[in-house]
């Protein structure tokens, strides 16, 4: 019996090097954080640095996740191929990811092969992180004024509704709906509200 000791060189690495943005066609390469607004489509583009010493070629998966590398936070994924012998090659991952139920500072994680699934001699670079903040309105009611306070049956009453955006992104297309007593809905108002920090005023007037 004969026994030989071998030493199996690990041949693979993957190193996420760069993102960039694609909003209303431009392309973004942020140096700081980014700036969206909710419900734009944006396009991230990962790029891909592969070193494979092995004489096949293979597939790699490169995830795209929100504020946590967890199954939950996937907002996209891509499946990207590589051929054998690549000393230092380049590839791209691309997603499109629809900004929506989010505000405020977040962050966006794209992982190589993120199930661990190819063993590679740095394990390190296989993740990059870019800080993101999404704009979002807030609207609230800020007045509400009814005059006469008690009306008499048949005498008219006007309402008088302020609506405040407190939040960073215009806000267009909001109805506003106005309810009687036991929830009977008596006025939808469609209008826009406008600017971060802005308001708008409007009357009702009723026969009560």
């Amino acid at each position: 019996e004969v026994s030989v000791d071998i030493h199996v060189r690990k041949s693979r690495n993957f190193a996420i090097v760069n993102l960039s943005f694609g909003i209303d066609n431009k392309t973004y390469y942020p140096s700081d954080k980014v700036y969206f607004e909710l419900g734009r489509n944006v396009t991230i583009n990962a790029t891909l640095n592969i070193t494979n010493h092995a004489n096949r070629g293979g597939a790699v998966n490169v995830s795209f996740y929100l504020d946590e590398v967890e199954e939950g936070n996937e907002i996209g994924s891509k499946i990207v191929e590589f051929e054998a012998n690549i000393t230092n090659g380049t590839k791209y991952a691309e997603i499109t990811w629809e900004v929506e139920g989010i505000a405020g500072d977040h962050d966006i994680i794209v992982m190589v092969d993120p199930d661990d699934r190819i063993v590679e001699y740095d394990e390190s670079d296989n993740e990059l992180i870019q800080k993101i903040h999404v704009y979002a309105s807030d609207l609230l009611i800020e007045r509400l004024e009814v005059c006469p306070e008690n009306p008499m049956k048949g005498e008219d009453v006007s309402i008088n509704i302020t609506v405040a955006n407190r939040g960073n992104k215009n806000e267009s297309n909001v109805t506003l709906g106005v309810y009687e007593l036991r929830g009977r809905r008596m006025e939808d108002v469609d209008y826009a509200i406008g600017v971060y920090n802005g308001s708008r005023s409007m009357q009702i007037t009723r026969s009560n």
